[in-house]
């Protein structure tokens, strides 16, 4: 009993250095939410780090969604993307008040059973990276024009 509680807690603590030392390679927080992505009825923490502070710069991201049980957050998907967000286009979203500005949000839409997740590159465009749970994991879904 005792070396099986031994091997759990040591795996549990592989598990999170292998998830610091990921974060340590992507240190900047750019955007991040909390919603029901899955729907069931827990919220997931949504977050886009990147290699670079600011989001305009072309470089390494990714994309995290952690899932809340018993009071902590477990990572349940992660992928990374290279991409810039085209912050300078902001203004216009609040000039015009529609769309979405750069980031990243949960849509939901009544087409579709789950949300999906919209990682906006380019303010009020289909220039986003959009995925989706579909019931047991998270997906990319190509967005159309």
């Amino acid at each position: 009993m005792l070396k099986r509680l031994t091997l759990t807690l040591c795996l549990m603590l592989c598990c999170h250095i292998l998830a610091c030392a990921a974060l340590a390679e992507f240190p900047y927080l750019l955007y991040q939410i909390k919603g029901d992505a899955d729907l069931d009825k827990a919220p997931e923490r949504i977050s886009i780090y990147s290699q670079n502070p600011d989001p305009a710069v072309k470089c390494a991201k990714i994309l995290r969604i952690e899932h809340l049980k018993n009071n902590k957050y477990l990572k349940v998907f992660e992928i990374s993307f290279t991409a810039a967000f085209k912050t300078q286009f902001n203004y216009l979203i609040d000039k015009y008040k529609e769309g979405y500005k750069t980031g990243v949000y949960l849509h939901k839409t009544a087409q579709k059973i789950y949300p999906e997740i919209w990682i906006v590159l380019t303010p009020n465009s289909s220039d986003m990276l959009v995925f989706q749970y579909d019931g047991k994991s998270y997906k990319r879904i190509m967005v159309k024009d």
